[in-house]
């Protein structure tokens, strides 16, 4: 199960991610602190094998502090002056495309593709055209939906999504399949599937650190190709591990993958975050903030629905040959990733300043 609080944030999300995009608009330098260590570890995920049923628990993690020491147990309640509608039928028609969508494609390998599995699958391009034809309408009539159309044609929001969503399917289908090689294959407990994933954490937690810097010295461009290229070698060295000492394996010794793999997907993550954003317009922020979660659940979902049940099929052949053959298509889409991000707009960070210098 995947679980998350990104959705349901509401006013703070908005905030908060609002604040990612407007630290390259030449904002204060508080706000430019919280989008660079706030918004990285707002998107940490602590996933926890359990013993129950092979399942696996994830939180999405949210950080409300900053690096000025002020922490986040408390946020200013702040008011629109012009507040938004809940966009429900647009909200349910897009929940049912995803589920349609995901549900199937779960369950229909383990179940042998019954008939309502296939009608589901059939609902998909049916629900998901309504979605768009709803969302268009509202926007017609001067109602912000859910997806606003005029956002996801944007140049940096099309582009970026372009690459973002399959950054996340793979980081989602990581977590939920070394989780189980580390529970299932290696017979870790709970605290061995841990600390088997701490490298990752704290390598994680250090690229987020590094990429303002990174940001400042070179182009966003080169810096989504390099962590991209990072993640991959990551996951083809914990290929590496796992073909010449499985079954005998011990978790410490993914260390050297989980590293670059830790450090990649920051830096991915970071820039791609606020090169999405880069063309939304200043009172649209909080909502397109709203569309970068939504495709971040989405993708974190279609990854385990994908990829996390491509290894559970493969787990009869064995579980270190499901987890190499997974890690392998990950490595494959990052690969892709980095030869996709000379598509991305241009964007480098002056050097002690707040401001970007864009070249679109």
């Amino acid at each position: 199960m995947v679980g998350g609080c990104g959705d349901r944030r509401g006013p703070f999300l908005a905030n908060e991610d609002g604040v990612a995009a407007s630290a390259f608009r030449g904002v204060d330098r508080h706000s430019t602190t919280v989008a660079r260590v706030g918004v990285p570890l707002d998107e940490a995920l602590v996933f926890e094998p359990t013993q129950h049923g092979g399942e696996i628990g994830a939180l999405q993690a949210g950080c409300g502090g900053d690096a000025t020491g002020r922490g986040g147990g408390v946020a200013l309640e702040s008011r629109s002056s012009h507040p938004l509608g809940l966009d429900l039928v647009g909200t349910l028609l897009f929940a049912g495309t995803l589920v349609a969508l995901l549900v199937p494609l779960a369950e229909g390998p383990t179940t042998g593709w019954p008939l309502w599995n296939r009608w589901a699958l059939a609902l998909v391009p049916v629900l998901a055209a309504a979605t768009v034809v709803v969302e268009r309408r509202a926007e017609a009539a001067g109602r912000v939906p859910m997806l606003p159309p005029s956002l996801l044609r944007l140049r940096s929001m099309r582009r970026g999504f372009a690459l973002h969503l399959p950054f996340m399917l793979t980081y989602g289908a990581f977590m939920f399949v070394f989780a189980l090689t580390v529970q299932t294959g290696l017979h870790s407990g709970v605290l061995g599937g841990g600390l088997a994933v701490l490298p990752l954490a704290v390598a994680y937690f250090a690229g987020s650190l590094a990429a303002p810097r990174a940001l400042a010295r070179f182009d966003a461009r080169r810096v989504v190709a390099f962590g991209a290229v990072a993640v991959a070698v990551g996951l083809l060295v914990l290929v590496l591990v796992t073909v010449t000492t499985w079954p005998h394996t011990d978790y410490w010794a993914f260390a050297p993958g989980l590293v670059p793999a830790g450090i990649g997907q920051a830096l991915v993550f970071a820039c791609l975050f606020r090169l999405i954003l880069l063309d939304v317009p200043e009172h649209l922020v909080g909502v397109g903030g709203g569309v970068v979660t939504t495709v971040q659940q989405s993708g974190l979902a279609l990854g385990v629905a994908t990829l996390g049940t491509l290894f559970v099929g493969l787990e009869k052949t064995g579980v270190g040959t499901a987890f190499v053959v997974s890690l392998a298509v990950q490595a494959a889409i990052m690969l892709a990733i980095a030869a996709g991000a000379h598509t991305l707009p241009h964007l480098h960070a002056r050097p002690g300043k707040t401001g970007v210098a864009v070249d679109v």
